[in-house]
């Protein structure tokens, strides 16, 4: 996630990607990290979709004080949002490109279920199983994407799509592709199913952001722009770039 800016309009440009990014990374090693940056990410992306007061467009954002009943749905939702809307993939970087003597590089996809070694697999989806229900309906429509995709290539083999920045050479879409990956395929392809997959994930993504959005801004919830602004601690990682894990 790339959090090099930090101010509400910059952080727009915030993203999840699968591998390090080109400034100084914030990894995702355990739950209670992964919890720090989905949130964040989630609080960047909700504001992208919902209004804000616009005087704050240049302040910092600011880590809100969350009230103990709500943290665990808070960072559920934060986490599911995450699922939905990253740019994780997988591919591989074929050894002595572009040096001589460089070793093959594999960027495994942390967020596909496809794995049971992958990050979402062991830490992330069984904390969200007893999440509320718009968080539920969001993971089980990426699910429903990731079977059909796992589905096609079971059935027909090896997957192409043409040159993107992620791939190097001809080679085929792993399984463990992520979302990017698949919804790129579909549109190429047109692929029907998954293409109508993706719509549902965005929408459901809609509406789980209307509903993070909602407990963000209330007055009995967290009450974001309503409230003095807690001090940053520097251990929040605001004016960072950010990435979830490379797992080998």
């Amino acid at each position: 996630m790339v959090l090099s800016r930090h101010s509400f309009y910059e952080y727009k440009e915030g993203s999840l990607p699968s591998g390090p990014p080109t400034h100084i990374g914030y990894c995702a090693k355990d739950l209670q990290s992964a919890q720090k940056l989905f949130f964040w990410f989630a609080l960047a992306k909700t504001f992208v979709q919902a209004s804000y007061p616009l005087c704050f467009d240049a302040d910092n954002m600011w880590e809100p004080i969350i009230p103990e009943t709500l943290k665990k749905s808070a960072f559920q939702m934060s986490i599911a949002i995450g699922y939905a809307e990253n740019e994780c993939v997988e591919t591989t970087f074929p050894a002595n490109n572009p040096i001589k003597g460089v070793p093959e590089v594999l960027i495994n996809n942390p967020l596909t279920p496809l794995s049971k070694e992958s990050f979402w697999a062991k830490t992330l989806k069984v904390y969200c199983s007893d999440a509320p229900v718009a968080v539920k309906n969001l993971i089980r429509s990426v699910d429903d994407v990731f079977r059909e995709w796992a589905s096609l290539i079971h059935q027909n083999g090896e997957m192409f799509v043409s040159d993107k920045q992620y791939l190097l050479g001809n080679d085929p879409l792993p399984l463990g592709s992520g979302l990017l990956q698949i919804r790129d395929y579909a549109r190429e392809a047109g692929d029907d199913n998954l293409l109508a997959g993706y719509g549902t994930i965005q929408a459901n993504l809609k509406l789980l952001k209307a509903e993070f959005s909602e407990m963000l801004l209330a007055e009995n919830a967290v009450n974001y722009f309503g409230v003095e602004k807690k001090k940053q601690p520097a251990s929040v990682g605001i004016d960072v770039s950010v990435t979830v894990p490379v797992l080998a």
